[in-house]
């Protein structure tokens, strides 16, 4: 079950791209998964390095040289922006926000389903902005989309 759960997530986001900028790696991580992440990038270079040399342009068969140079250049990009977001650990997922449910009903902003709710959009806002993770400040954030 495992080796079939990783391959299969695996196929699912090979294809995907992701911007070599540190919101869009933070928001594929917690897309993707911290569990196999670094592997997915390995499984993208091996699978662009693969892939034949075309001399007219791309088809589903393959993909030109200056492609193939550019994918590989922004996947070395988005590893080194990888390294750094676990680095400096930056949050990725609800495990690692600063707030959890308890802290949402405590300060009344939320009950049952409007809890993650209101979780995922203090999340969306920390992965784009690591700086943001802060208990009082993502509590603050919390009553302001809840007076919207």
């Amino acid at each position: 079950n495992y080796t079939i759960n990783h391959v299969s997530r695996l196929t699912k986001w090979l294809r995907t791209e992701i911007a070599p900028d540190k919101a869009s790696v933070r928001h594929a991580v917690n897309k993707i998964g911290e569990d196999i992440f670094e592997l997915l990038l390995e499984a993208k270079k091996a699978f662009y390095e693969s892939m034949p040399y075309l001399s007219v342009k791309a088809d589903a068969y393959g993909i030109d040289e200056t492609e193939k140079t550019d994918k590989l250049k922004t996947l070395a990009d988005v590893k080194v922006l990888y390294e750094s977001v676990i680095e400096n650990r930056d949050c990725v997922s609800l495990k690692q926000l600063a707030v959890g449910g308890n802290d949402i009903i405590k300060a009344g902003l939320a009950k049952g389903q409007g809890i993650g709710e209101l979780l995922e959009y203090l999340l969306d806002i920390v992965l784009d902005d690591p700086t943001e993770n802060e208990r009082e400040n993502l509590l603050r954030r919390a009553k302001e989309y809840k007076e919207v």
